[in-house]
C-alpha cells in the first residue's frame, strides 16, 4: 500500500509541475505591455504567437514554440509563479516543449515519463557540474534546460533510453561556452530570448536523436557534462552572472565603476543613488538619499550614470554589498 501511495504522490507532483508550466504559457500569451524593469522592456510573446498562427507551417511552428518560451520567461520576470527548470532564469524552455507535447496529443502518462527523464538529466548536470550561471555561465542554465527538454520530449514520444541520452547530449553540447552576461544584472536581456532558443534547440536535438543510429553517435552525456564544468571553470568571473562582462557592459553606458570613481569622475555631486541589487532570482530596490551639508543643490534632474557599480560597506547607514545596477541622479555643484 505504501508503494502505491508513493506512486500516486509522484504522479500528483508531476501533474502539478506540468499544469504549472502550461498555466504559465497560457497566461503569458494573454499579456502585453511593459515588464517592471529599470529600462523599457516590452512583452512580445502574445504578438509572436498571434503572428505565428498566420504564418506558414515551418515559420508558424517555430514562432509558436518561441512564443511559449517567451510567455513563461516574461511572466517570471514580472514576478509570476514559474517552475525552476533548472533555474528561474531558464524557466521558459521546458514549458514550451510541454506545450508542444500537449499539442502532439501525448498521453498524460507519457508526459509524466518525459518529465522524469528531464529530471534525471537535470540531476546529473547539477550533481556532476552545476546549473548556476554564477558558477558555469548560461550553459548551466539554458544549456541544461534545453538538455532536459530534449530528453523529456524524446522519452515521452516513446524513444529508447539511448535516444533520450543522445538528445540531451546534443542539446547540452551546443550550448557549451555560453556566458551569463545579463544587462544590469537583471533576468531580462538576453535571458528571456535565450529561453526561446533553448526550446528550439531542444526540439532540433529530439529530431536528430530520433532519426540517427544512436550507436554511431560519438559523444555521450557524461563527457559533455564534464566539458561544461571545465568550460565553466575557465570562463572569466565577469561572464558568470555578474552583469559586468559581455552584453552586461556593451548594452549600458559604461563598465562597472565604484562609487568613489563615480564621485571623482562626474562633474556633478551625486545627490541620490537609486540601487537595484543584481540577482538571478529577484530584484530588490533600495533608494538612498545622500545629502551633503557643504553644498547647495540647485537642480535635481540630471541622470549622470546608469549601469553596473561595485558597492561595499554602508551608505548612510544602509548596508549594500556586491555588484549592483545603479542610477546616479545629481545636482549641479556650486
Amino acid at each position: 500500500r505504501s508503494l502505491v501511495g508513493s506512486e500516486m504522490c509522484i504522479r500528483d507532483s508531476l501533474d502539478r509541475v506540468i499544469n504549472t508550466m502550461l498555466d504559465g504559457v497560457r497566461q503569458g500569451l494573454r499579456e502585453e505591455g511593459l515588464i517592471p524593469a529599470p529600462f523599457p522592456f516590452y512583452r512580445k510573446a502574445k504578438r509572436i504567437y498571434e503572428r505565428s498562427r498566420k504564418a506558414g507551417k515551418v515559420n508558424g511552428f517555430m514562432g509558436r514554440l518561441s512564443s511559449y518560451a517567451l510567455a513563461v520567461s516574461e511572466g517570471n520576470a514580472a514576478g509570476r509563479l514559474a517552475v525552476t527548470a533548472p533555474t528561474l532564469g531558464s524557466a521558459g524552455t521546458m514549458p514550451a516543449i510541454v506545450r508542444v507535447m500537449k499539442e502532439m496529443k501525448l498521453s498524460q502518462d507519457a508526459m509524466r515519463k518525459g518529465l522524469m527523464a528531464a529530471g534525471l538529466v537535470g540531476f546529473l548536470c547539477k550533481n556532476n557540474a552545476s546549473v548556476a550561471g554564477a558558477e558555469v555561465g548560461c550553459q548551466g542554465e539554458i544549456g541544461v534546460a534545453s538538455a532536459m527538454a530534449a530528453a523529456m520530449l524524446t522519452y515521452a514520444t516513446g524513444a529508447s533510453l539511448e535516444a533520450t541520452e543522445v538528445a540531451a547530449t546534443i542539446a547540452l553540447e551546443h550550448h557549451l561556452g555560453m556566458s551569463c552576461d545579463p544587462v544590469g544584472g537583471f533576468v531580462l536581456i538576453p535571458c528571456i530570448e535565450r529561453n526561446a532558443f533553448g526550446a528550439l534547440k531542444a526540439y532540433n536535438a529530439y529530431l536528430l536523436a530520433t532519426n540517427e543510429i544512436t550507436s554511431q553517435h560519438w559523444e555521450d552525456l557524461d563527457r559533455v557534462i564534464i566539458a561544461m564544468l571545465e568550460t565553466g571553470r575557465a570562463l572569466p568571473t565577469p561572464f558568470k552572472d555578474m552583469g559586468t562582462g559581455g552584453l552586461g557592459i556593451t548594452m549600458v553606458d559604461c563598465s562597472s565603476r565604484s562609487l568613489g570613481d563615480l564621485e571623482k569622475s562626474n562633474t556633478y555631486w551625486p545627490l541620490r543613488y537609486h540601487i537595484r541589487l543584481a540577482s538571478s532570482q529577484r530584484n530588490a530596490d533600495l533608494t538612498i538619499d545622500r545629502k551633503r551639508e557643504d553644498m547647495e543643490i540647485v537642480q535635481e534632474h540630471e541622470l549622470t550614470y546608469s549601469g553596473p557599480a561595485s558597492v561595499a560597506g554602508t551608505i548612510d547607514g544602509q548596508v549594500v554589498n556586491g555588484q549592483v545596477f545603479i542610477e546616479v541622479w545629481s545636482g549641479v555643484k556650486e
